[in-house]
């Protein structure tokens, strides 16, 4: 994925030096010191401070704490240049200040400092694992499917798996978009059993589908081709008996016009997750239209990379976890959540982008991480990374607590306790200037767009002759089923990436290209055949 980020990391480069110069780094050479947020299960619970090294420093020193309870000493024998250790302490009081010294062998103050040490939040950190599903960046559709659909039995395999887990860390999915479950549902292949095993998922809350049909680019769409793209998820729901909750678009950076289609097909919640964090909004807030009093509530990722948080954090582990590896993905979701409870932006976003000023608090307990999957990229399966990880975070810590979950788990949580104080903003959610028109104006296709104009008319039209025929008591007609098969390859057509990229981790071959190419032309057929 972030090879994927080329041209991303290109124009944010432009962005820094267009928005103001970067703050001030972390003095180097100095130790770090951070109270985390980290309080463990022993008895009584302590809490972990961290000290950041500079290079060079002795090998042999020794920690000194100060604190509410005494002191707490750890002698350090350092065998390699490390750039972060620790020390737990005792939980202290709110506000509690911490007097740490590092000493040398010879008994000399390497150095001292004084910390206050805030009151610790009880947080509870929702890790939601998701496939990416991108239909035209890695490979041909074809073969995307195929993975895509494969990775669907793999991960029911992990809800089974998982299924002796404590409360909390089982396997759950979100699907991000509903492509591949449609075709996994129509798909002859594929054994029915699997298929109920696909459905009891959705109905017990293990699996949630993602109400877009693709991460489409909005800009290029109406209200009505947006409300169509939910038709195959509402499907799947209403089968299944449960509520279609959220809708998700990742990666691209244009999430213009969703809110009145989602409020009008009951999807209350949108996690919105593109490449690099340069919105100006807060992590959590309800989204207006530019009219209206319609609103739904919105996620966007509070990392540098985007929806693929985890890469941030360093939790993409293999297993076993190495101890060192698992102890600074500990740091790094630490002060990521210390940082929160600052306010945002966090220190570490305002090294990048200052964001005109723009400040807001993080008052919430509750924080939401997608999870992208451990081995691979985009179009690969999940494993049991995410609840094995859960499993061995909670039998250690007793805050943060990490709970294995869908977004709809977290938005309802949030919404529940902290609804009335979220923020509202209205307008709509634009792209970025430098990407956004790269994308936007390589995306135009002439045909295309004409062929979109003409069916969208075709589909009005369709809609008032039904109204004219009711209005009249004549026999009615149902141009859902025919205006889907219309819109399906308008919205697969208007997928982010509209020819194989000369960047990143592409495996298309001159056969790919050539069936990327056609399977687009044959869309495009479809649609005007079923617009006349």
């Amino acid at each position: 994925m972030r090879l994927k980020n080329v041209m991303v990391a290109l124009t944010g480069i432009l962005a820094v030096l267009w928005t103001g110069t970067l703050r001030a780094e972390q003095d180097a050479s100095k130790p770090w010191i951070t109270p985390g947020v980290l309080i463990s299960r022993d008895t009584p619970p302590k809490r972990r401070v961290f000290i950041h090294l500079p290079g060079g420093f002795p090998q042999n020193f020794e920690i000194r704490i100060s604190h509410h309870g005494g002191r707490t000493v750890k002698t350090l024998h350092i065998t390699r240049n490390r750039p972060m250790v620790y020390l737990d302490i005792p939980c202290g009081t709110a506000g509690s200040v911490l007097d740490v010294a590092l000493i040398g062998v010879d008994g000399r103050t390497l150095h001292r400092e004084r910390v206050t040490a805030a009151p610790v939040r009880p947080w509870k950190v929702y890790l939601v694992p998701f496939t990416h599903i991108d239909i035209g960046f890695t490979q041909s559709q074809r073969k995307v499917l195929a993975q895509n659909v494969k990775n669907i039995t793999l991960e029911l395999d992990l809800i089974e798996h998982t299924r002796a887990f404590p409360a909390g860390t089982r396997f759950k999915l979100f699907t991000e978009v509903s492509w591949a479950l449609d075709e996994y549902l129509g798909d002859p292949t594929i054994l029915e059993a699997n298929k109920k095993r696909l459905l009891n998922a959705v109905r017990r809350g293990f699996i949630e589908p993602g109400a877009f049909y693709i991460s489409h680019q909005n800009k290029f769409m109406t209200p009505e081709a947006i409300l169509t793209s939910m038709e195959p998820a509402l499907r799947i729901t209403d089968r299944c008996g449960v509520r279609l909750r959220t809708a998700c678009i990742h990666d691209v950076m244009d999430f213009s016009g969703v809110v009145r289609p989602l409020h009008a097909a009951g999807v209350r919640y949108l996690m919105v997750g593109p490449n690099d964090s340069r919105y100006i909004v807060p992590p959590l807030f309800y989204l207006m239209g530019p009219s209206g009093s319609e609103k739904i509530l919105v996620w966007h990722t509070t990392g540098l990379n985007g929806y693929g948080e985890n890469f941030d954090l360093k939790m993409r582990l293999p297993q076993p976890f190495d101890e060192s590896a698992f102890t600074e993905m500990e740091e790094l979701l630490s002060r990521h959540l210390g940082g929160l409870e600052t306010g945002y932006p966090t220190e570490e976003l305002l090294k990048y982008y200052t964001y005109y000023g723009a400040r807001w608090d993080y008052s919430l307990d509750a924080f939401l991480l997608p999870f992208y999957p451990t081995r691979g990229g985009d179009n690969q399966p999940q494993n049991d990374t995410p609840s094995v990880m859960a499993r061995q975070w909670n039998r250690k810590w007793q805050s943060p607590r990490m709970i294995v979950a869908t977004p709809a788990e977290f938005f309802e949580y949030a919404e529940r306790r902290y609804g009335p104080r979220l923020p509202v903003l209205r307008g709509e959610m634009a792209g970025f200037w430098g990407e956004q028109i790269y994308l936007a104006m390589a995306q135009v296709d002439p045909r295309k767009t004409a062929l979109q104009w003409a069916f969208d008319l075709n589909a009005f039209n369709s809609g008032a002759a039904l109204v004219q025929r009711f209005l009249q008591e004549e026999a009615s007609f149902n141009p859902s089923p025919l205006l889907w098969q219309g819109y399906r390859p308008l919205i697969l057509n208007n997928d982010h990436n509209p020819r194989p990229v000369p960047f990143g981790k592409t495996n298309y071959d001159k056969r790919d290209v050539e069936e990327w190419m056609a399977t687009r032309k044959g869309w495009i057929n479809v649609m005007a055949a079923v617009g006349k």
